[in-house]
């Protein structure tokens, strides 16, 4: 593993009751190393709590904050629209003025019309600003269809570029906001999922149809997604350039992958995403998890969102140490009828097997869901909150959004970007605007940011014996963070997730002791 880079409670009424509300007392959320209470963290909370009316010094706090994880990141969608159009022009791609497609497929001269020269739209300001604008929310509400839309559809506009320069980017926009480590959502032996799901027909029977597909040679085919993973990996530190004497920034940053299943195809396609990929993550230590993409309103998503908790439930338990992270109740009242609001959460987590829940955002219309919302708790499930792309695209928002809920039943939580790129954010943003919108403290953020890799799905155990932050493994009790112990290093080097949460902790010391004024 790369070691990381070190970089250095006001409560809204009727919000949250106390900082218990996401992993106990405050003094339980900001320990020194002795097990002590900071000096240094109470009067970083103090000077957070004296300047939370002012946006503009939250904003400079918050980006040198340290913020742990974005594990909840869809890389297409996490790159700006101004990168892929300046790889397009880089290779001479084609795109269309109206709908701002980039065409992956034709190159200058551009003979399918309307289609210019990327290049040449890159030298007409007008035309340049409309593409950003087709290609992201920027200005969306001037645009003549909903944000979910204008979000889903930009998905099909992206080509240029690589995905290690994809990466490069994410990775160095993290590094600059003082963020340890990223889960990006990527497709890998995407040709060879194909070719299963043709070779082998769903006809219902789910352990008939796994056993046909690793009979068809599914174990042949994993290094090559293997491969692919460790290829995109490779190009990012060459983009980075990690090896030489001028590493850029995202150098610092730990990556892992969630191998993602479109869950609009037909059923033998899906299901074949779904065993290639959770072969694949118990083979190739950087892939991370999985999890579900595409719109959960999607008339297949919607058809078959039982059968695909199915057959996630039967293949998380024929893999269990493979993770599952699933997008479930990204729906709002009005996009879908009301009886698709009442169990996909439930479900997910019960059924599907899901150890995190990316968004969460219909959970008060599920049948019980202060039961459910104990559930959760009890078995640890994550919530992983998107707040600007819940906006956005469901027009989610404030005292309408469920995320005070989650807090106050005790649900772990964390903020995630979803796509940075095309929400026009970055993570930083999220953690100001949950500050604003619910009055959360710098404690309950440090909080948020940790559980940011506690829940990560990095190998190995914990740096903490308890998910309050009270305590860390005997092996490190005791140990300064300036220099571990060679108990706690030797726990520390076999054990990534707690490595990671090590230097999380270096960098809240930096932090704490002055390095963002």
């Amino acid at each position: 593993m790369r070691l990381l880079k070190v970089c250095g409670v006001i409560v809204a009424a009727g919000v949250l009751a106390s900082c218990a509300s996401i992993g106990g007392s405050e003094s339980a959320l900001i320990p020194s190393a002795s097990g002590g209470v900071s000096g240094q963290t109470a009067t970083t909370a103090q000077w957070f709590a004296d300047n939370r009316n002012s946006p503009p010094r939250l904003r400079a706090f918050l980006k040198k904050m340290p913020k742990g994880g974005d594990i909840h990141t869809h890389l297409s969608g996490a790159v700006y629209a101004e990168s892929y159009l300046q790889w397009a022009a880089d290779e001479k791609l084609c795109v269309n003025p109206e709908s701002g497609a980039i065409s992956a497929d034709n190159r200058e001269p551009c003979q399918l019309k309307p289609e210019v020269p990327v290049a040449a739209a890159m030298k007409d300001a007008e035309l340049y600003g409309n593409l950003v604008d087709k290609m992201s929310l920027r200005n969306f509400e001037y645009a003549e269809q909903s944000g979910h839309d204008q979000f889903f559809e930009a998905f099909a506009k992206f080509a240029g570029g690589s995905k290690g320069q994809m990466i490069a980017e994410l990775s160095n926009r993290a590094a600059r906001q003082n963020i340890a480590y990223l889960e990006m959502m990527v497709t890998v032996g995407k040709q060879y999922s194909k070719q299963f799901s043709q070779q082998v027909r769903f006809t219902g029977d789910i352990d008939a149809t796994y056993q046909q597909i690793v009979a068809a040679g599914l174990a042949a085919t994993i290094l090559a997604g293997q491969q692919e993973l460790q290829g995109v990996e490779q190009q990012a530190n060459a983009v980075l350039a990690c090896d030489s004497t001028h590493p850029q920034p995202g150098c610092s940053v730990e990556r892992r992958y969630v191998l993602q299943i479109n869950r609009t195809g037909e059923p033998s396609r899906v299901f074949a995403e779904m065993v290639y990929a959770f072969e694949t993550v118990r083979a190739e230590p950087l892939a991370a998890g999985l999890n579900m993409v595409a719109p959960e309103d999607n008339v297949v998503a919607l058809r078959d969102y039982d059968l695909h908790m199915r057959m996630m439930g039967y293949l998380s338990a024929r893999y269990p140490d493979v993770p599952v992270s699933l997008h479930a109740g990204e729906l709002t009242l009005g996009l879908v009828p009301p009886e698709h609001l009442h169990d996909h959460i439930r479900k997910a987590v019960e059924v599907g097997g899901a150890k995190r829940i990316g968004h969460g955002v219909d959970v008060m219309h599920e049948d019980n869901p202060f039961q459910l919302l104990k559930t959760m708790k009890e078995r640890g499930v994550l919530v992983e909150i998107c707040l600007t792309s819940n906006d956005a695209i469901l027009g989610v928002k404030g005292k309408h959004h469920p995320f005070p809920e989650y807090l106050k039943a005790g649900v772990p939580a964390t903020l995630a970007s979803d796509d940075e790129g095309i929400s026009r954010i970055d993570l930083s943003h999220e953690y100001q605007r949950a500050a604003e919108d619910y009055g959360l403290s710098y404690p309950e953020l440090k909080t948020l940011a940790r559980n940011s890799i506690h829940y990560a799905f990095l190998k190995g155990e914990s740096l903490w014996a308890d998910q309050a932050y009270r305590q860390m493994k005997p092996a490190c009790t005791g140990s300064d963070f300036a220099q571990a112990s060679a108990a706690c290093q030797q726990f520390l080097d076999a054990n990534d997730k707690a490595e990671v949460e090590w230097q999380l902790e270096r960098q809240f010391r930096s932090f704490e002791g002055g390095s963002w004024m």
